[in-house]
């Protein structure tokens, strides 16, 4: 990723900046809508702080084990890109990597 306040001289604009907010969540239920509510709020704020030089800012979320309806409606409002644990475990073995380990509850 470029440094956030490269500056080209000879184009008299900023240069490419995009920048991306990832949050992962591995619990054992599904994601609810406060968790896509602050990755809007910390998106909000990095375009502030960028102003004109962030020409584009993308969320992923990793869900382990999904999200609710209600969460996957601001999901797609947004164009927020969303992973499982299964998605991501495709990508792993396609990478040849290990996938996950299995989700431990602690509850007795």
């Amino acid at each position: 990723m470029e440094n956030s306040f490269w500056f080209d001289p000879k184009k008299g604009k900023p240069g490419t900046n995009e920048i991306w907010l990832a949050e992962s969540k591995w619990q054992d239920k599904k994601v609810g809508v406060d968790v896509i509510r602050n990755m809007l709020k910390q998106q909000k704020i990095i375009k502030e702080q960028e102003g004109q030089y962030l020409e584009k800012s993308q969320l992923w979320l990793f869900a382990s084990n999904g999200v609710t309806k209600k969460a996957q409606e601001l999901i797609d409002k947004h164009s927020i890109l969303l992973s499982t644990k299964q998605e991501l475990n495709r990508l792993l073995t396609y990478m040849n990597l290990r996938q996950l380990p299995e989700f431990e509850s602690n509850r007795s």
